[in-house]
């Protein structure tokens, strides 16, 4: 039996088609993409990660994989590249899309990733790329965006370490209750990690408050239990993501006072460890990633 997706387009409307053809150059970049990658040949290769007649029509992996292809090319983040598929005409020709159809929640990507797993989604993601590069229409360096309104006034390897920190407790906490979205995250972090590991501290820590802030929008969607009030997985969860809400608000408002220093100890905020005011910092600069001597972020 075939997986069961939700329809994606035959073929564009003609009113459509030539629509894009008067807005697109004949040698647009993604114009080259769309014609040398064989896109719909994945279908059948990603078959295997979904269930047969289970649960809710997916969406079409053709469009999931073109999705994440504009996602990393131009360095954006799952609820960009929706937004800008929304209006770009160049992203709507390229994901085949017509004008008025509408894109798909930015979890969807993040299930995505998770449904296929690190090693899934790097066997595919790495062979779109491979025919990509072939063609010479990859850059292997991704376009960090210019984030000093972010960092600035941030003690950056503190920062990045407690970013970081923070960002694998809210996880840790949130797999009871979501663990495809955030095996999503964790596939996205892999490839992060991949793409800024030469990048200087205050780039790698603005692509790491990106990432913690799209967790937060799904994060602050995911069901409660039938038995919220009594369960304590849960409560450790809703503690977990109000302080990630706080972090984020203390790292792009530095200057606002009343920081979060530590995930641990609430009596670091105020820059105070039990009965002393130094040595605070072993809390959140010891390796946060579990990454055995790969360094914070």
């Amino acid at each position: 039996m075939p997986v069961r997706h939700i329809p994606y387009c035959a073929g564009l409307p003609q009113f459509d088609q030539s629509v894009y053809e008067i807005a697109l150059r004949q040698d647009h970049y993604l114009r080259k993409v769309l014609a040398v990658i064989p896109w719909d040949d994945f279908d059948d290769r990603l078959a295997c990660y979904y269930s047969d007649g289970v649960g809710r029509p997916a969406e079409s992996p053709t469009l999931m994989l073109k999705l994440e292809f504009l996602r990393h090319h131009h360095n954006l983040s799952d609820r960009e590249v929706i937004a800008r598929a929304e209006t770009d005409l160049s992203f709507r020709f390229f994901l085949q899309l017509p004008l008025r159809w509408k894109l798909p929640d930015p979890s969807t990507l993040c299930l995505f990733r998770g449904r296929l797993g690190r090693q899934g989604f790097r066997e595919i993601f790495d062979a779109i790329v491979a025919v990509a590069r072939e063609h010479g229409i990859v850059k292997d360096r991704l376009r960090i965006k210019d984030a000093t309104h972010v960092i600035g006034n941030i003690a950056v390897p503190t920062a990045l370490a407690l970013v970081a920190q923070t960002r694998d407790k809210l996880l840790a906490a949130a797999e009871p209750f979501a663990p495809l979205l955030v095996e999503g995250e964790r596939v996205n972090l892999e490839v992060l990690r991949e793409n800024t590991q030469n990048h200087q501290p205050a780039e790698r820590l603005a692509a790491r408050l990106a990432q913690l802030r799209d967790m937060l929008v799904w994060a602050d969607e995911v069901p409660p239990p039938d038995n919220a009030q009594a369960n304590r997985e849960w409560q450790k969860f809703l503690a977990q993501r109000d302080l990630a809400h706080k972090i984020l608000d203390d790292q792009e408002h530095p200057d606002a006072g009343d920081r979060t220093i530590s995930t641990t100890d609430l009596d670091a905020r105020c820059g105070k460890h039990g009965q002393w005011y130094e040595g605070y910092m072993l809390d959140i600069m010891i390796d946060s990633e579990g990454a055995g001597g790969r360094g914070v972020g």
